[in-house]
């Protein structure tokens, strides 16, 4: 490969057929490894392609340091690479159930991708997902195994960023799946999704002060199709761009709708993905969508994950910039599931931090649990950030964090997710109980 100095995918197979000369005598397993490398392309677009480039070189280097001098990386497109581990394989010949090593080896690996890079004085990280196939049980051909190393590749890719998948047979691409994306196509044409609404309660006053935009599916055949299963298909054609542009549009609409029926500081929260955070000219399109809808953007709260921001931390730091200088909030989602370094929250201009269902999870039986969770809410304070939950479920897990001093929550306690219509009602309710 010109760029990289690695052998390229027409030298895959003389690679594969020099680590089998070298490690098979025994019969031994050989794991192949697909690895894409998440979102190069907002990388590019963001640094330019000649930083683009060195990042890839950086990270060829990084790859071959890895694996060592005996194994082969091979680059077979423009973010994707194969790792064929020869070594490993000879290691794992003495091992009854290998895949547990090679679930480490993938961890560290993925791990050592996701060490920050430094390019022209700016932090940037990268993240990946990869699929393993191991030779001979899922393949005795390196065309195979690398097609069943991809396969496995975009399982993991489904599930997020730094995800590994080892091949298995069921994880082959089904025709229904592929019947989804296609419907997933036209299911915005077809006016066929919707937006729930989950009410977000101030702990000190127990009033619904905000809502979170939630997307929905209902499906003309398959009925409501759960986010956890269209959303990641979303993610991996593109499609979540002009999606998330019409849950904004919607979302802010009825917000002021809301607001001319009186409850004029209810707050709204919309999720941004990371590929529309990474969308070129991000604060002039939700601009346009305030002055269209006639929200004050100091009503809007953008929640984004963790792993949304540190692909280039710099030009995230500077899009927030933008989005608080229009006096639009911005909060973290899922705080605790990804990076969760102190330094993210000095840097990041965020107004709130949202606490991950994961940790208010039996915060009052769990030690560990409930030490976790009071300290991001003493730290969030400490920082000027506020807090609210979600996830909550228990009445044992409210009192707990109204006990600490949590800002706000949100969860199946109060309210699952509800239609427009449906939440309406909650706020009229809630009007009638406090005029008593």
């Amino acid at each position: 490969d010109s760029l990289t100095g690695l052998p390229n995918r027409l030298l895959l197979s003389e690679r594969f057929h020099q680590v089998l000369a070298e490690f098979n005598e025994a019969h031994s397993p050989i794991p192949v490894l697909y690895l894409d490398i998440s979102q190069f392309r907002r990388v590019n677009s963001t640094l330019g392609y000649e930083l683009g480039d060195y990042l890839l070189k950086t990270m060829a280097e990084r790859l071959k340091a890895f694996v060592g001098s005996r194994n082969s990386v091979v680059r077979l497109g423009d973010d994707e690479f194969a790792i064929i581990l020869g070594t490993m394989g000879a290691e794992l010949s003495e091992v009854e159930d290998i895949q547990p090593a090679i679930a480490r080896v993938a961890q560290n690996l993925l791990w050592a991708i996701s060490q920050p890079f430094t390019v022209q004085d700016r932090t940037v990280f990268l993240t990946g997902c990869l699929g393993i196939a191991v030779y001979p049980k899922d393949g005795s051909d390196i065309d195979t195994l690398i097609r069943h190393a991809d396969i496995a590749m975009h399982e993991a890719k489904s599930q997020g960023n730094s995800q590994f998948k080892l091949y298995h047979p069921i994880t082959k691409i089904t025709s229904d799946q592929l019947a989804l994306e296609a419907d997933l196509r036209y299911a915005l044409k077809r006016s066929e999704f919707q937006v729930y609404y989950q009410p977000q309660i101030n702990l000190k006053t127990k009033a619904i002060t905000g809502a979170e935009a939630l997307l929905r599916w209902r499906h003309p055949q398959r009925g409501m199709i759960s986010p956890a299963e269209f959303i990641p298909l979303a993610e991996s054609t593109g499609l979540i761009v002009p999606i998330g542009a019409w849950v904004l549009q919607t979302a802010c609409q009825q917000a002021k709708l809301w607001q001319a029926e009186g409850f004029d500081n209810l707050q709204i929260a919309v999720n941004l993905s990371a590929h529309q955070f990474g969308q070129p000219k991000l604060c002039e399109a939700i601009t346009r969508t305030l002055q269209r809808t006639g929200l004050n953007p100091a009503l809007l709260d953008l929640e984004l994950t963790e792993s949304a921001l540190v692909q280039d931390v710099d030009s995230a730091i500077l899009t927030l910039k933008q989005l608080r200088s229009l006096s639009i909030r911005v909060s973290v989602d899922d705080f605790g599931t990804g990076y969760s370094s102190l330094s993210y929250l000095q840097r990041f201009p965020f107004n709130t931090l949202k606490i991950d269902r994961t940790f208010v999870k039996s915060i009052s039986q769990d030690a560990k649990n409930g030490a976790i969770t009071t300290a991001i809410i003493q730290m969030a304070h400490q920082l000027q950030l506020q807090v609210i939950a979600e996830g909550v479920e228990t009445q044992a897990e409210l009192d707990f964090l109204s006990q600490h001093g949590c800002d706000l929550a949100q969860g199946y306690l109060f309210s699952p997710p509800v239609s427009a219509e449906a939440f309406t009602e909650l706020l009229h309710r809630q009007a009638l109980n406090f005029s008593k």
